[in-house]
């Protein structure tokens, strides 16, 4: 039996658009063993072969790389399901990653972990949650001349983090839409003059900078009234020891605070607030 485990992500980072992600220790679980048949258990919504990405991308990354053998049938369990679907928190990336992991292990095609955590970023679209998502910690990833590369980067664990999950589901192409075709040369010299001094800020503590450092020209802006009570998160944002920032696409959001504990009436109304941690990446286990 195959043990996978994969944590949460929150991606962008206010200014690190399509860029930056986090690893946080909310966990997806997924047991793997050999069977007569494809079975696959606890996946909730995802049980057919189009939305179950687990499946879909065990069959691609098969597909991509396997000979003439013929592929391995598989029981695969999702024995905790701590990563909510559909909340801009790495649902997807972590059954298609699992997915591609488990495929190269029962198909014994010998891909190396990079190239599993670059097809599996091929098969998302966006590199800043599986990469994050593989690696832990912060990640950068970027996709250059026909290939990805990324850097991890440790962070300070003075920082306190919560994560705002709203009760309703949220939808990256609709988010995505949101988005002008064209931004303001400003704008983008706003976040590119920023995204340079996070990895420092992030690894050695500096919380009143970080706060004037997260503030995003490119994309939060048009995506805050697709939130759930967005006025009373940018009310969050503007106290002093609160920053605030959208959680991949949405609609849950990333808090980063000075307080241990936080108490917000109004955003608790639809909104479960976790503290959660910067973690290191997935985790692989063989069971006998």
């Amino acid at each position: 039996m195959l043990i996978i485990k994969t944590p949460a992500t929150s991606a962008n980072l206010s200014v690190g658009f399509d860029t930056l992600g986090l690893a946080l220790n909310l966990y997806n679980e997924y047991k793997i063993e050999n069977s007569d048949e494809m079975l696959f258990y606890g996946f909730n919504d995802f049980e057919n072969d189009i939305d179950n990405l687990f499946q879909y991308s065990y069959s691609k990354f098969y597909e991509k790389y396997a000979s003439k053998n013929t592929m391995k049938k598989i029981k695969c369990t999702l024995t905790k399901n701590d990563i909510p679907v559909s909340r801009g928190l790495g649902s997807s990336a972590s059954m298609i990653l699992a997915g591609v992991l488990a495929s190269n292990s029962f198909n014994n095609l010998n891909i190396s972990f990079d190239e599993c955590v670059e097809f599996a970023a091929s098969v998302e679209g966006h590199s800043d949650n599986v990469f994050a998502c593989a690696y832990g910690k912060l990640t950068a990833s970027t996709y250059i001349d026909s290939g990805y590369y990324h850097q991890t980067f440790d962070v300070d664990p003075n920082y306190i983090f919560y994560i705002l999950i709203p009760s309703r589901k949220g939808s990256t192409k609709v988010s995505r839409s949101l988005l002008p075709k064209k931004i303001l040369l400003e704008d983008a010299v706003n976040n590119l003059s920023k995204i340079v001094m996070l990895p420092t800020l992030f690894g050695k503590y500096n919380f009143d900078l970080l706060k004037k450092i997260l503030v995003d020209k490119v994309h939060e802006q048009y995506r805050y009234p697709y939130i759930p009570l967005y006025n009373d998160i940018k009310k969050e944002s503007e106290k002093e020891n609160r920053i605030i920032s959208i959680s991949g696409s949405g609609p849950s959001v990333l808090m980063i605070s000075k307080d241990h504990e936080i108490n917000i009436p109004d955003v608790s109304k639809i909104y479960s607030i976790k503290r959660v941690y910067v973690c290191q990446g997935l985790t692989m286990e063989v069971d006998e």
